[in-house]
């Protein structure tokens, strides 16, 4: 879509300047858990991770793809809107925020800004239907980035202009709608990590879905390679209780609770490997007893050594 100010008069631009500022108003800072401290003033060294998602998740996005193309009123429907519903899922899930602001890419290459609404309740199907109506109604009302931060700043979104991309601390763009100065222009020290989706075509007809690919740029000050690998190990996660979700409800059956977004489980193999298992044997046969009960025995055993050392 060409940016209107390229194709539409003064009016049309006031008007969807007024609706973007409504869309925009007293927005929600995602405060997301970091590995390390965020230091003040903020640092930004940016490293760079490229995941490649499992079949079954890819599997799982073409499904959701499939089921939001009978729903769809326009082309918004799509793998994209699918991985951007499940990352707004896991964004809720990090900061359980129903108010999620990222950046995003539009066709035109340039910068647009979704607020999604992403509730404990909700089906990952509801945020699926809302990822795209969000989407659709950012793209109808389409202004030049720089024209809509203007508009955040006048109605007291921002002190300075340097400061106005922090309406949006993550980014998710299709990389094929985001050029470099797109992302120039949405970047700035409050930019915690962007997530670049790109499709990689194999070029056989032995595979029914194409291969999907994640760039994730971040902040290395704030997080690990490993949290971003964490990170999309729960994406797929996410995916996977999706696919699960559009299964039950094409037989004709009801999202069962554990199913909602606020309680599916995002726990991947990843995960449970870095922490200790709550149902591993604990040994209880080999355990020595208590502290006391270990110092009564050694007295017992040895009167002779010295028991107590106090010293000043």
């Amino acid at each position: 879509m060409t940016p209107v100010a390229s194709t539409a008069d003064l009016a049309e631009v006031s008007s969807r300047v007024s609706r973007w500022q409504d869309r925009l108003r007293s927005p929600t800072e995602l405060q997301l858990p970091t590995d390390y401290p965020r230091p003040i003033p903020l640092k930004v060294v940016e490293a760079m991770e490229t995941f490649e998602l499992s079949p079954l998740s890819s599997l799982a996005v073409l499904q959701l793809s499939l089921y939001l193309q009978q729903h769809a009123t326009d082309n918004t429907a799509s793998p994209f809107t699918v991985l951007l519903a499940a990352f707004s899922v896991l964004l809720h899930r990090y900061t359980a925020e129903e108010d999620i602001v990222v950046g995003s890419s539009s066709e035109s290459l340039n910068p647009l800004v979704l607020r999604l609404a992403v509730r404990a309740e909700d089906s990952f199907l509801d945020v699926l239907q809302m990822a795209q109506r969000v989407s659709m109604e950012a793209a109808a009302d389409e202004v030049p980035f720089a024209a809509l931060m203007s508009a955040y700043q006048a109605d007291g979104g921002e002190a300075d202009a340097s400061a106005a991309p922090s309406l949006f601390r993550v980014r998710f763009f299709n990389q094929t709608d985001a050029d470099e100065a797109t992302l120039r222009r949405t970047t700035t020290q409050t930019t915690d990590f962007t997530v670049l989706v790109r499709q990689k075509s194999t070029g056989s007809l032995r595979q029914l879905h194409p291969t999907i690919e994640l760039q994730i740029v971040y902040n290395q000050v704030l997080f690990t390679a490993q949290r971003m690998a964490h990170m999309v190990a729960q994406l797929q996660m996410v995916l996977a209780t999706a696919g699960e979700t559009l299964g039950r409800v094409q037989a004709g059956g009801e999202v069962p609770v554990e199913m909602q977004v606020g309680r599916m489980s995002i726990a991947s193999a990843l995960d449970l490997a870095a922490v200790p298992d709550p149902r591993a044997d604990l040994a209880w046969g080999e355990f020595p007893g208590s502290i006391t009960s270990i110092f009564a025995r050694n007295a017992l055993a040895f009167p002779e050594r010295r028991f107590v050392v106090e010293s000043v």
